[in-house]
């Protein structure tokens, strides 16, 4: 399977686990790989943005951001446990 063989919610899944994983996403390069319009990497990473933003599933800790220097979008992970999760340790 390519890139350009993912539904919608298999690419903004891949993409956020890029960013997760550190890589910095540019939309026009990201639209390319993925044979696919900017404006739908934008509505991927809308989506990708509204569940990061539910406090049940991210709890704060990531953190969207965008680069205008650059012209990407990254996550960012404020390397904070929550009380549940230290309660774990």
């Amino acid at each position: 399977m390519t890139n350009k063989d993912l539904n919608s919610k298999e690419r903004a899944i891949m993409i956020a686990f890029r960013m997760l994983f550190g890589e910095k996403i540019n939309v026009k390069d990201t639209a390319e790989a993925y044979g696919v319009s900017k404006r739908t990497i934008l509505r991927d990473i809308s989506a990708i943005r509204h569940v990061l933003a539910d406090k049940d599933l991210a709890n704060e800790r990531f953190k969207l951001e965008y680069n205008e220097n650059h012209n990407n979008y990254n996550i960012s992970d404020s390397g904070v446990l929550t009380v549940e999760e230290a309660s774990l340790i």
